[in-house]
C-alpha cells in the first residue's frame, strides 16, 4: 500500500475500467457519486486518480461473504 507522501498517479476513464474490470460507464457513474476522485482538465478531458482505486469501495464485511449460497 502506498504512503501518504505517494504521487498521484492519473490516468483515464478507460485506464480506470481497465485497472477495476469494469466499463467506463461504471467509472463515469463512480465519478458522479463520488466514489473515485477526478479532475475534468478542460471541456472533455477528464483524468481519474488511479492511485485511489485500490481503496475505492466499502470493504465486504465477513458476515456478508459468510451469508453466500
Amino acid at each position: 500500500m502506498k504512503g501518504p507522501d505517494s504521487p498521484v498517479v492519473w490516468g483515464t476513464t478507460r485506464d480506470a475500467a481497465a485497472r477495476c474490470g469494469v466499463s467506463v460507464g461504471t467509472i463515469r457513474r463512480w465519478i458522479k457519486d463520488g466514489t473515485i476522485d477526478a479532475r475534468r482538465l478542460g471541456p472533455r478531458l477528464m483524468r481519474v486518480n488511479l492511485s485511489a482505486l485500490d481503496t475505492a469501495g466499502t470493504p465486504a464485511a465477513k458476515e456478508q461473504l459468510d451469508e453466500r449460497p
